[in-house]
């Protein structure tokens, strides 16, 4: 008898062949999703850290007076020329991430971060230094 198909026995031993490889391969991917999640939560904070210092250096940079105190009025904090603004980079400012992307310093398409979260932002000397507050949490 001549027939076509495949039996239930061989069915079988390819489902525990496949079941085999699965069980081998599941664990190394997983580990792998678990790295590139944490990379791009790093990618994230760097970033969120790079748009605090693009914050900062445009105030040490500072041209405009108006344009300075219309900025920092949206931060809740009251300067009324460059100078003023630079004295309160210097004793540290928190700005937050929502600040950050609604003004261009930060791009965050797949809200990533949470906006709510805050960045410390301080002028020492020259150097532009950004913290990101316990508060920031990133995917």
């Amino acid at each position: 008898m001549n027939k076509k198909g495949i039996t239930l026995t061989e069915l079988l031993i390819v489902l525990v062949i496949l079941s085999i490889i699965i069980v081998i391969v599941t664990p190394g991917f997983n580990d792998f999703l678990f790295k590139t999640k944490d990379k791009i939560s790093t990618l994230n904070e760097n970033n969120l850290k790079e748009a605090g210092n693009m914050f900062g250096q445009e105030v040490y940079m500072c041209q405009s007076n108006a344009d300075i105190k219309a900025l920092f009025s949206k931060l809740n904090i009251t300067v009324n020329n460059c100078a003023e603004a630079k004295a309160k980079l210097e004793a540290g400012v928190n700005v937050s991430i929502g600040f950050l992307k609604q003004h261009d310093y930060f791009r965050d398409d797949s809200n990533n971060c949470n906006e709510s979260g805050t960045l410390n932002i301080k002028i020492d000397g020259h150097k532009v230094i950004t913290k990101l507050n316990s508060n920031v949490k990133c995917k």
